[in-house]
């Protein structure tokens, strides 16, 4: 369709044109070229301060991504969509943060400079997040108060700025739990189509998400927009979260039907405030319903301490990781070893309940082993069995524990988060770290073994779980 087809597809409404008696906003440029989390960038960014905002009060915060264009260029504007939505009290007074994609100069005179918006926008994990957090609005924060709670900001972006906005508010759920997404780029480019996994897969977060997407999106090397999209909207009904959609049949990645639904995008993430978003409400996830009421975890005094790199079996053998030897060494009763696995550097073990196979964790983190044990105790089957999902922002490295659980699930321990396995290998969820502090042991306690013991710094955390006979479904 061409320009003037669209444009007559999807006309703008009033709440993205200037109306008369509405007090307008005024938008301040500036330029960051100091950062330590993208090395050598420059940008600019421009900050919408409304015209209700008063020093007094701290304002909520709407980041959006490719400043320029949102605010510039084509129908876009969105300093009058923010003016006509806070002065209809449609949303709190906000302070808008329009930020460009860095570039890096060229070195030499002639040079053509580097682009870094898909390294930016395109790569999962809590960089990006980062970036805005610790370098742009402290920035703006020297000139006015904003509201610091992850309930009182949105983020906003389209194509790989909406899958931008969507991985910032996963990763930092603290700081951003609004999100828009028009035309996400949820696809392979750089890892944005392990997003709609790691949905499924998370205990759910408090985030409010508004997707935006049509028929004629994208469809390239790098993947289908559209089917990406639907695979994110799936994601997320199936986990519970607080999500809304508009797609259109005609809709392609180009702005006309992104900027005409803008307006009530906005509106909606909104709505409500400042009433928080509801996490995984009707949520189908197995890591939901192993949850007990208790919802949360509790720090407490350990009531035992086990070692990660040893297992002791009722007839009193032990099973002893030995890492920097890359090997497991069993020890029988009479204190007496032998090696019975050779493999690089073993860091944790776990015996399944019924004692017949035994769980070792490996430095690498990426695959945990599951071995039979033989007569005599020799291990057979020595299988990479339980595959570590982890797309989140820091990948450890190493996994540091593994437990099991009577129905015969497999827990492990990773830097960041800790991932439930089904007996059968296949992952079935993830729960993030009780601090911010990297996990360093964990195990089953209680008469049950449905009390988890997190040790995450020096302090020890616990969770009650229901002891489910399945993690599938």
């Amino acid at each position: 369709m061409t320009p003037d087809q669209l444009a007559q597809l999807f006309p703008l409404g009033p709440d993205s044109l200037k109306q008369t008696g509405v007090a307008e906003g005024r938008v301040e440029k500036h330029t960051f070229n100091r950062s330590r989390i993208y090395p050598g960038t420059v940008r600019d960014y421009w900050v919408y301060v409304p015209a209700q905002y008063r020093p007094a009060r701290a304002a909520c915060v709407l980041v959006v991504q490719d400043g320029h264009d949102h605010l510039f260029s084509g129908r876009w504007n969105l300093a009058v969509v923010l003016d006509n939505l806070i002065q209809q009290r449609a949303m709190p007074v906000t302070i808008g943060v329009f930020i460009n994609p860095g570039k890096i100069p060229a070195a030499n005179s002639g040079g053509k400079e580097r682009d870094n918006r898909s390294l930016e926008y395109d790569t999962p994990g809590d960089r990006y997040a980062r970036f805005v957090l610790e370098e742009i609005l402290p920035e703006v924060e020297q000139r006015y108060r904003l509201r610091q709670d992850g309930n009182s900001r949105a983020i906003f972006g389209g194509s790989s700025g909406g899958m931008c906005a969507f991985n910032a508010a996963w990763s930092r759920p603290d700081a951003f739990q609004r999100v828009v997404s028009e035309v996400g780029s949820f696809t392979p480019m750089r890892g944005g189509h392990t997003l709609a996994a790691q949905v499924r897969l998370h205990e759910p977060k408090p985030l409010k998400i508004f997707l935006q997407g049509g028929a004629q999106d994208l469809d390239v090397v790098n993947g289908n927009w559209w089917t990406a999209n639907l695979d994110m909207l799936s994601a997320l009904r199936y986990a519970g979260y607080e999500v809304n959609h508009v797609w259109h049949e005609q809709a392609g990645h180009n702005e006309y039907h992104c900027n005409m639904i803008a307006p009530d995008a906005l509106r909606w993430v909104w709505a409500g405030y400042p009433k928080r978003p509801v996490a995984g409400r009707g949520s189908k996830q197995p890591i939901v319903q192993l949850l007990a009421p208790q919802k949360t975890w509790r720090e407490g005094a350990v009531p035992e301490r086990r070692a990660p790199h040893q297992v002791v079996t009722k007839d009193g053998r032990r099973y002893v990781a030995e890492t920097s030897r890359n090997r497991v060494v069993l020890i029988d009763a009479k204190g007496v070893s032998r090696v019975v696995a050779k493999l690089p550097k073993p860091v944790a073990l776990a015996l399944t309940p019924d004692e017949a196979q035994l769980v070792i964790a490996t430095a690498d983190g990426s695959e945990t082993r599951l071995a039979v044990i033989a007569p005599a105790g020799r291990l057979t089957a020595v299988e990479p069995y339980f595959r570590r999902i982890d797309h989140e922002a820091h990948p450890s490295g190493r996994n540091v524990a593994v437990a099991v659980a009577e129905p015969g699930w497999v827990i492990t321990a990773m830097e960041r988060a800790i991932q439930f396995n089904h007996s059968n290998g296949l992952p079935s969820g993830k729960m993030p770290a009780p601090s911010s502090e990297p996990i360093t042991n964990l195990f089953l306690a209680g008469p049950k073994r449905d009390v988890l013991w997190v040790a995450a710094g020096d302090r020890w955390y616990y969770r009650k779980l229901r002891l489910l006979e399945s993690l599938w479904c």
